[in-house]
């Protein structure tokens, strides 16, 4: 049982390292655009972080209720949402969302997990409308994307 207190004391440190509330990034210029990626009341699977990968590259584990952003070239982006589960982020779970995006332009991508009946637990990535996204992102709290 003495065991079990550290890892818990590391779990909510590592819950804690939320950055500031949202503030909007600068612009993108032209050869790029800017993607907002967020989790906003997820009603299943919220107390672990969902794996988010742009472009092949690992941008967050993003936590509940937070935000992290990207900045990709102009062009086809392609986006990997994995849920955590069974201690790992299995390919199986992955959801892919591959699209066009325009350089000087800003996208905003919400992710949810719900339980979707007793055998089956769906994620989902849906482009949100910026007057949304923006609003939605009011009440989030940045998680640091990956350097």
């Amino acid at each position: 049982m003495k065991h079990l207190i550290p890892v818990g004391v590391v779990c909510l440190v590592g819950c804690a390292t939320l950055g500031p509330a949202f503030v909007e990034e600068p612009a993108p210029n032209s050869r790029e655009a800017l993607i907002y990626v967020y989790r906003i009341n997820d009603e299943f699977g919220s107390l672990v972080p969902t794996q988010i990968i742009v472009n092949g590259v690992e941008i967050s584990k993003l936590p509940n209720n937070a935000y992290t952003f990207a900045r990709v070239p102009a062009g086809i982006v392609t986006l990997f949402a994995t849920r955590f589960e069974d201690f790992n982020y299995s390919e199986k779970r992955r959801v892919v969302l591959e699209d066009n995006v325009t350089g000087g332009e800003t996208y905003f991508l919400k992710v949810w997990t719900k339980q979707a009946s007793a055998f089956s637990i769906v994620t989902t990535v849906k482009v949100e409308y910026p007057d949304q996204g923006r609003k939605d992102l009011q009440h989030l709290r940045l998680s640091k994307p990956k350097q």
